[in-house]
């Protein structure tokens, strides 16, 4: 897996003309679908698939001694790369990636996942040892995908061991173990290194453990430094209480938001309540006040009604005895003849003229006065007018200046409550992620457990037709065919139907204020099946709709739910948890 770093230009001139010349045209590594190494293999048996040439090469490249070896192998494997297009990751080792947990439960790992590479060619520069460079190392690694490559030193310089870091989660457990595969298949993991004899060449590697974390060199300090021991169990029992932990502080703080946004809508209704009954006390204010000013403006009326009617009577009066007078002087001369007595009486009359004329001058002057008189009450009422107009102004700018500092109060309430009640949102949103997350972890943790038929939790396929109903119906019917495959075409055909991002028979309603409801509409297809196939193929599909439109309705196909079957729901993400808890608890006892 490497060449000395002195060799560097020398190995890659050789290494070209080895690539341009003799693999490109000269000799023949493919036969039809089997391959050979063209400078190890002469013979017919050499032929091999090409995961096994590509381990061949790789290995040569890495382990051989002979300068022109490991250049005709590498110069192979990138003939291997390029020109068919093939990756240098076998998939015989792809396989081997996914860890097989249950034999390794009980061994102690060093975490972060590490493995030990041993042997790596060093040679002695310029008054120390130096050896290949981590980069290149990690390239020629790099089927395992490895994160990080560590060349070991000492005070002599390179060790000619390499630490290499896979990570932390399972996937990186997974490279990890497919690195040790690979050497251990090849002859070259920790045992052999252990038995080796001297002189024997090539890489070693395996996946490092309590051995290796307390060995006394610079191996075992450098996994002291970096990680600890921890086995399988024990990273399974930590990721079921850390999930454990987070919904239970996940419940608690939506329980103490929950209660504060009930204390503030509380608040706000009672404030909303106060400020409707000083608007109502405000209008009962205003039409009190329009009530008594009317009521003056009437009395003031009916009094000024009441005098201009009683000096039109005395003009009326007046008007009359002036005529009668005036028809009386006209009269014709010998009026004059009459009796001193008729004189007098004319005289009479006449002072009682002036005496009449002296009283309308008078009544005159009293009407005047009442006219002063009206005029004042008139001046008065107006200035009472005025007099309560500045009492209003002065009240609304008084309760409008009390309204303004209420409102200011009741922004920064609202204020605050609408920033409370963002902050509440988003973690909201923030918290059904993290529960959303969760499920999505427990589904994964069912699907690696393997529970009895009975039971009550487990994962159910949300949205995925129960064949029985269909066999029943078939059954009933006369057929000439096999039943169970009408009914599988059955189902599979109605399958198809739920699935079906066009057709939905669904709507939601909300009953006397609760939670919406999916119901199913009076829909021709449903009918004409019900009709068709009965009751219980009816209740079939109706079921799958309505579990589809529930948990999938954007994508409209089956999803795995875990589900309580004695409840016949969802289960909670407490129920499951719960669970899977006792599984491992039960498991644990049986060991």
């Amino acid at each position: 897996m490497g060449h000395n770093l002195g060799e560097g230009s020398e190995f890659d001139d050789w290494k070209a003309k080895i690539y341009a010349g003799p693999i490109s045209g000269e000799l023949k590594v493919k036969n039809g679908e089997r391959y050979k190494c063209p400078f190890c293999c002469t013979e017919k048996k050499g032929y091999c698939k090409i995961d096994g040439l590509l381990r061949h090469a790789l290995i040569i490249e890495g382990a051989s001694t002979k300068f022109e070896e490991r250049a005709t192998h590498s110069a192979l494997v990138e003939h291997l790369k390029s020109s068919l297009g093939k990756s240098s990751e076998p998939q015989s080792q792809q396989v081997a990636l996914k860890p097989r947990l249950a034999e390794n439960r009980g061994k102690q790992y060093v975490r972060p996942w590490t493995g030990v590479l041993v042997n790596v060619p060093t040679k002695w520069e310029d008054g120390c040892q130096v050896g290949a460079r981590t980069n290149r190392l990690k390239e020629q690694l790099s089927r395992f995908c490895p994160l990080k490559v560590t060349a070991l030193w000492n005070s002599r310089g390179h060790t000619g061991t390499a630490i290499i870091e896979f990570g932390n989660d399972w996937s990186g457990f997974g490279n990890a173990r497919a690195f040790e595969s690979y050497f251990m298949t090849e002859g070259h993991g920790k045992r052999d290194w252990k038995k080796k004899e001297n002189g024997y060449s090539g890489l070693f590697g395996w996946v490092a453990m309590d051995e290796d974390y307390f060995y006394q060199g610079p191996t075992g300090a450098h996994l002291r430094k970096k990680g600890n021991l921890k086995t399988i169990n024990d990273i399974e029992n930590e990721g079921i209480r850390k999930t454990g932990k987070l919904v239970a502080d996940l419940a608690s703080q939506l329980e103490v938001k929950n209660r504060h946004l009930n204390e503030l809508e509380c608040e706000y209704n009672g404030i909303i309540t106060l400020l409707d009954k000083m608007v109502e006390e405000k209008e009962k204010l205003i039409l009190s006040h329009k009530k008594c000013i009317s009521e003056e403006q009437q009395q003031a009326r009916r009094r000024s009604q009441a005098i201009i009617d009683k000096n039109q009577k005395l003009r009326s009066e007046l008007d009359s005895k002036l005529n009668e007078l005036d028809v009386r002087t006209k009269q014709p001369d010998d009026l004059a003849a009459r009796s001193n007595c008729e004189r007098r009486s004319n005289e009479q009359e006449k002072q009682m003229v002036h005496l009449k004329m002296a009283m309308l001058e008078q009544e005159r002057a009293e009407e005047n006065v009442l006219k002063r008189l009206e005029e004042q009450v008139k001046k008065d009422i107006l200035n009472k007018i005025e007099e309560l107009k500045q009492q209003l102004y002065e009240k609304n700018a008084l309760e409008f200046e009390i309204k303004q500092m209420k409102g200011a109060l009741d922004e920064d309430k609202l204020g605050k409550l609408q920033s409370d009640t963002n902050a509440l949102i988003v973690k909201d949103k923030e918290s059904n992620a993290m529960l959303e997350k969760a499920r999505k972890e427990l589904e994964k943790g069912f699907d690696d457990l393997s529970t009895s038929g009975r039971a009550h939790i487990g994962i159910k396929i949300a949205g995925q037709l129960d064949q029985k109903p269909f066999l029943n119906a078939c059954r009933r019917r006369p057929s000439e065919g096999d039943l169970q495959l009408d009914a599988v075409k059955l189902c599979s055909k109605w399958q198809e139907e739920v699935k079906n991002s066009n057709w939905h028979p669904i709507k939601v309603v909300e009953v006397d204020g609760k939670e919406p409801e999916r119901i199913i509409e009076d829909d021709a297809k449903l009918r004409e099946l019900k009709q068709e196939y009965g009751q219980e193929v009816y209740e079939a599909v109706t079921k799958a709709l309505l579990e589809m439109d529930e948990y999938n309705a954007s994508g409209r196909y089956c999803k795995p739910v875990v589900w309580n079957f004695k409840a016949d729901r969802r289960a909670l993400l407490k129920e499951g948890v719960q669970f899977i808890v006792k599984q491992w608890q039960s498991r644990k006892r049986k060991r």
